[in-house]
């Protein structure tokens, strides 16, 4: 489905709306594993990680913990299934990034924690990873709403 005037609204009012403990995902689709990895990286490097998390490694058999690691080898060893929590994105509240085959998840909780500057936050960090690291296609999973850049920008130009 296309963004249109009415879904932007809808998602303006779901970013604010009061936090019911649901988590809304982000989806984004990658053709191969190096743009995926690249996004990760990326992400990692723009963020802050929990330093308290342990990570079960099924490459390595042992359990992998962030506070150990700079931030590039924890890029490189996060695998499918495994979900760390960041802060510190593009001025957003903490996002989950879950890693999956082929895609990966932001996870959000909703509510005030979203303000202008938060919400234009995460409009410029969805431009940026379909410029530079050729994400196939991006989804907001709840409404199956798909994200074009130009569909990104009237959201943008719209509500912020």
């Amino acid at each position: 489905m296309k963004i249109s005037s009415s879904d932007s609204i809808r998602l303006l009012q779901m970013f604010s709306k009061s936090s019911d403990g649901c988590l809304p995902e982000i989806t984004l689709y990658f053709k191969n594993n190096e743009d995926k990895q690249n996004t990760i990286r990326f992400l990692i490097d723009q963020a802050q990680v929990d330093q308290n998390i342990v990570l079960w490694s099924n490459k390595f058999q042992k359990d992998i913990r962030p506070a150990k690691m700079s931030k590039g080898e924890l890029a490189e060893n996060l695998e499918s299934d495994q979900h760390i929590q960041l802060t510190d994105l593009f001025k957003m509240p903490e996002i989950g990034l879950g890693i999956f085959d082929c895609l990966i998840t932001l996870d959000f909780r909703t509510g005030d924690v979203w303000d202008r500057d938060s919400i234009d936050g995460l409009i410029k960090l969805l431009l940026t990873l379909k410029k530079t690291f050729k994400v196939n296609s991006i989804t907001l999973d709840e409404d199956k709403i798909f994200f074009s850049d130009e569909e990104i920008e009237f959201f943008r130009v719209s509500f912020i």
